[in-house]
């Protein structure tokens, strides 16, 4: 009789347990921006334009340009790709309205250039650049991805930090 008592406690014992991981919701550990960023690198990108041109390994988009990596996406009305002697990216150079976004962050300005062995983003003419919240302003923005740091140069910088960077997501 016990027996029987202890294989149904056991069963329903399990039972709740399978239930309770069954129905409990998994989080993924959270990664570092560094992290993210490297994970992105290896991923392919994704281009889709009005019209594109190849010549001398030069690649352009033109028109309605949605360029997108991981979990990174840059449209504008032109994209340049510069390829090396290899064929690697060594550069891109967005034009025309560019605006990149990322989770939590928001990059946009006159031109947006990407200098890919360097991975980091150069954005000239009215740059912005909103990360968490928090907003800088300049004429240049120079943004390394490896640091997850940023360089904000021109005749004024505007900043606005949001304390513990709970403001508005992109």
């Amino acid at each position: 009789m016990k027996n029987k008592a202890n294989k149904k406690a056991v069963f329903m014992i399990l039972s709740f347990m399978l239930s309770f991981l069954a129905f409990s919701k998994v989080e993924k550990p959270v990664q570092s921006v560094k992290a993210q960023n490297a994970q992105n690198n290896n991923k392919p990108i994704y281009i889709e334009a009005n019209k594109m041109d190849y010549n001398n390994n030069v690649i352009t988009y033109t028109g309605n340009v949605v360029a997108t990596r991981g979990n990174g996406k840059l449209t504008c009305q032109e994209l340049k790709i510069f390829l090396d002697k290899n064929k690697k990216i060594e550069k891109i150079i967005a034009t025309g309205n560019p605006v990149y976004t990322e989770p939590n962050k928001l990059i946009k300005g006159n031109v947006i250039e990407y200098d890919a062995p360097q991975d980091e983003i150069i954005v000239t003419g009215n740059a912005y650049l909103e990360s968490k919240g928090d907003v800088v302003q300049g004429d240049k923005v120079i943004y390394y991805r490896k640091l997850d740091k940023a360089i904000v140069t021109g005749k004024r910088v505007q900043s606005i930090f949001i304390p513990n960077g709970k403001g508005a997501k992109p």
